[in-house]
């Protein structure tokens, strides 16, 4: 039996494998017969990842300028031109950049761009007041269901409170989400929340079991829900005094 050299790849070392002399054919080499270095494998492996990830930075400069500049125009929606506001996203997009990332600083100055943005403000007041839209359209379209609702919860002439539900919901929600007396709508959602959250929800009036606990759940988050109404009222009232 003879022994050829085969080589695997360039920038490799040889390998030995046996030849039979008979067939020429080649035979499994012996367990540790490859001389080539294993450790300069292991290091690119290690390398190849970190490669990767710096690549990616360098490739994501562009995008995230390209995302300050779009939120350009919203950043500041009242204070000062167009053209400010694009200077203001530039310095965002560019001034921060250290070695193709982000300080924290810029990453912060960002975040605070897209969330304060008008459409970003607009769509969370919607959010908010979902549920008081939702429920005074489904109502309209069954107004005898709303009516035994009232029924149901003791409230009387139930016709009456039905309508009028309607009607506080929907104003007090196009209130809060068109600014126009912001604090006022949304103080009367909050109160409306608790009161109703003491009459439908009174959780420890029920036997435990799974009716109490999803009623203490919707109990808690109702709280919540009034909560926000009185922070967005805060916010409107407290608009322009430096607070």
């Amino acid at each position: 039996m003879s022994t050829v050299t085969t080589t695997l790849a360039p920038g490799h070392r040889s390998c030995r494998s046996p030849i039979s002399r008979a067939s020429s054919a080649p035979l499994a080499a012996p367990a540790g017969r490859c001389d080539f270095s294993t450790s300069s494998m292991r290091q690119h492996q290690i390398a190849a990842p970190w490669k990767t990830i710096a690549n990616f930075a360098r490739e994501s400069q562009f995008l995230m300028q390209l995302l300050a500049l779009i939120f350009a125009a919203n950043i500041a929606p009242s204070d000062g031109t167009n053209a400010a506001r694009m200077d203001e996203a530039a310095n965002i997009a560019g001034a921060d950049m250290t070695d193709h990332t982000f300080s924290a600083n810029g990453w912060r100055r960002l975040i605070a761009g897209i969330v304060a943005a008008p459409a970003s403000r607009t769509l969370a007041l919607l959010a908010l007041c979902a549920a008081y839209i939702q429920g005074p359209i489904t109502k309209i379209f069954d107004l005898n269901g709303a009516i035994a609702e009232m029924n149901h919860f003791g409230l009387h002439p139930a016709a009456f409170f039905a309508v009028a539900v309607i009607v506080f919901e929907l104003a007090a929600s196009a209130m809060v989400v068109s600014g126009i007396l912001r604090w006022a709508g949304a103080l009367a959602l909050a109160a409306f929340t608790l009161f109703a959250t003491l009459i439908a929800l009174r959780f420890w009036e029920l036997p435990a079991g799974m009716d109490r606990m999803m009623a203490t759940n919707a109990f808690f988050e109702h709280l919540g829900l009034a909560g926000a109404f009185i922070i967005v009222a805060a916010i409107d009232l407290t608009k322009g005094a430096g607070k």
